[in-house]
């Protein structure tokens, strides 16, 4: 497969042909790796740090007597088949079996718990859900509550499977692994035309801003293409070596790092999380020469002490966003690299970058790329003048590249598609010579560690503490180059509460990322002449007085 890599001009292609990209088998995901497969079955695919590497062939394999598992399950065309998994190579495995079912692959967030794990769960209604040991006691419960009856599919073998899976391979129930190689020899026959690349692929879980995590429709088509242009700002080439320490289930990891590498035929490395102590020594040793590097990991990076890995690297490109601005220079000369950025969301995928070769204005995230189109406007969705900032407004100009709407929710998909232009809630501004700068978000999202939090899922659970009576969650400016999450609460009437309480509340109740660092107490919180609470005032420090910091984000990272 050619890949079309931009020129010094900084000019791209006005218009692609994605026949031409992706031929025949390739028109979706699980077509793809029947390709590569075919060209060299002993080529290294994956590695997982501290977990080997899988070939081409292996992966094939793998997926095939997977799927195989998932149709004794009784998984067909459109069923949904849950992923709660981390990086590790069952997450790959259902992913190509689900795709060569026509089935709908959603992964879910690790970090997710609580109501929001409830609602993806039941709202995407899978026939199967594969999972890690320490999901099984929620997601019984979620699953009894919530009337619906899946197949939970563990890796672990002390879980056991359910009343499903024990029909499907017998009695004492199994987990995935064993249960994979009690299974049929997979085949490499039939017909992978029967799903094509508008069929979809995957619902994609995002966080909510004025309501619940909306579930983003991806065709494989679409999944395809935003590899592609990964590509074309990357220059990923056979010889390369990907490395990722992100989790798969986000588009970065799986799209722009796994299903481009495979696309090329260049071997993926795949780290459990991101460790800033063990960064440098991961790509050295992994041999990696191209990366990514998102949310605050440059900056936690930048503050690290010098070690020698950090020059001993093979690394002649890292995606960096957001872009580290006028720390760009420092940052390449410290670590002997090159920096690249796109600007792209789970929601509409990758409409701006920095085509591989041309040289951008520092801070900018690109120009707008082959097959999409762009608008900037104003609150009327008026254009505005080139350098003037407004809100970012994108749509496809090829078939099926772009999100297919929002799982089960018709309003939601509306309300974003308005005047026939997808609005991205994002504050851009673009120059006279066609290079965008973001600005930040203008809803009611924060951006936190690489991670979108939901401000009103956080308020959601914060309001049901005992003894809150009101609350607002917004964003401030993080130290490590993103936001942190500040919460300001109401007591209710006669309550006395205790900040500390709180905070240990939410940490059992959220992913780590969505706890607040900062929390605040008033009587009152200021609000609009039509009620909505004044965010911008509580972020800007006019309306609060002082926060309490009650400490840094509190992970298993290191």
């Amino acid at each position: 497969m050619t890949l079309y890599h931009g020129g010094s001009s900084g000019k791209v292609p006005e218009e692609t042909s994605y026949a031409s990209i992706f031929p025949g088998a390739g028109a979706s995901l699980f077509g793809i790796l029947a390709s590569q497969t075919a060209r060299d079955r002993d080529a290294p695919l994956i590695t997982f740090l501290g977990g080997g590497t899988w070939t081409r062939g292996e992966v094939f394999d793998g997926a095939m007597s997977t799927a195989d598992l998932l149709s004794r399950l009784g998984v067909g065309r459109g069923d949904r088949v849950c992923s709660i998994l981390g990086n590790r190579i069952e997450f790959i495995h259902a992913l190509f079996a689900s795709a060569r079912l026509g089935a709908v692959f959603v992964p879910i967030n690790t970090a997710q718990k609580g109501e929001t794990l409830a609602h993806m769960v039941l709202s995407s209604e899978p026939s199967v859900i594969f999972f890690e040991a320490t999901f099984r006691q929620e997601l019984e419960t979620i699953t009894r509550e919530g009337g619906i009856s899946p197949a939970l599919v563990s890796t672990s073998p002390e879980c056991g499977g359910t009343t499903a899976l024990d029909r499907a391979v017998g009695p004492g129930g199994a987990s995935w692994l064993v249960v994979a190689g009690k299974l049929r020899p997979p085949e490499e026959g039939g017909d992978l035309t029967a799903v094509n690349g508008r069929d979809l692929a995957a619902i994609l879980y995002t966080s909510g801003t004025t309501g619940p995590s909306k579930g983003v429709m991806w065709s494989h088509r679409m999944g395809l293409y935003n590899s592609y242009i990964s590509s074309l700002v990357m220059d990923y080439r056979e010889e390369d070596v990907l490395f990722t320490a992100l989790p798969l289930f986000h588009i970065n990891a799986l799209f722009t790092s796994f299903v481009a590498g495979l696309m090329v035929g260049a071997r993926v490395v795949v780290a459990e999380r991101f460790s800033a102590s063990q960064f440098w020594e991961q790509i050295r040793d992994s041999g990696a020469t191209v990366t990514s590097i998102l949310g605050s990991m440059a900056h936690i990076l930048l503050r690290q002490p010098s070690a020698p890995a950090e020059s001993e690297h093979k690394l002649r490109l890292a995606l960096v966003i957001p872009s580290v601005g006028e720390t760009q220079p420092e940052f390449e000369a410290r670590f002997h690299l090159k920096c690249t950025e796109i600007y792209g969301s789970t929601d509409m995928s990758l409409p701006l970058g920095i085509p591989h070769g041309v040289t951008s204005p520092l801070g900018s995230c690109g120009i707008v790329l082959p097959g999409w189109e762009c608008r900037i406007v104003d609150e009327e969705e008026e254009e505005v003048a080139g350098g003037t900032s407004g809100e970012l407004l994108v749509r496809p100009a090829l078939p099926w590249i772009g999100q297919m709407g929002y799982w089960k929710m018709p309003e939601a998909t509306l309300e974003a598609w308005q005047n026939l232009w997808f609005h991205t809630g994002d504050r851009m501004r673009r120059d006279g010579n066609g290079w965008h700068y973001y600005m930040g978000r203008l809803k009611d999202s924060i951006r936190r560690t690489g991670e979108n939090v939901s401000a009103f899922e956080v308020e959601r659970c914060v309001l049901r503490f005992p003894g809150v009576g009101d609350a607002a969650v917004f964003g401030v400016p993080s130290d490590l180059g993103e936001e942190d999450v500040a919460v300001v609460i109401v007591p209710a009437e006669g309550a006395s509460l205790i900040l500390e309480d709180l905070r240990r509340y939410l940490e059992e109740r959220l992913p780590f990322f969505a706890v607040p660092r900062y929390f605040g107490q008033r009587s009152d919180l200021p609000r609009t002449t039509t009620e909505k609470v004044r965010k911008d005032l509580l972020a800007a420090g006019e309306a609060f007085g002082d926060l309490v910091d009650l400490g840094r984000l509190r992970s298993s990272r290191s």
